[in-house]
């Protein structure tokens, strides 16, 4: 898995489930690229969203073939705010 922008901290891990990643004022939207080991597991949240200043979390749910198989991805978005100067 890999963000539009920043970079996952720690770096993407089967099987770590927790991330965060650090991102400045100017990013507008993020969304997650991937690859799957299984080709029929079905990947949601990935779409690409706004990105709200501040602390915000996006998951990422991946289940299996067998539909009860279910892994989810927490990613704490860290987005700097945009300081206006008077």
């Amino acid at each position: 898995m890999f963000p539009s922008v920043g970079t996952l901290s720690p770096g993407f891990t089967y099987n770590n489930t927790d991330y965060t990643i650090y991102l400045d004022s100017s990013a507008a939207t993020l969304s997650f690229g991937y690859s799957k080991e299984d080709l029929n597991a079905i990947v949601t949240g990935t779409e690409e969203m706004l990105i709200p200043d501040g602390t915000s979390t996006r998951e990422i749910v991946v289940t299996a073939e067998d539909g009860t198989s279910i892994r989810t991805y927490t990613i704490t978005v860290v987005k700097e705010r945009i300081s206006y100067i008077l």
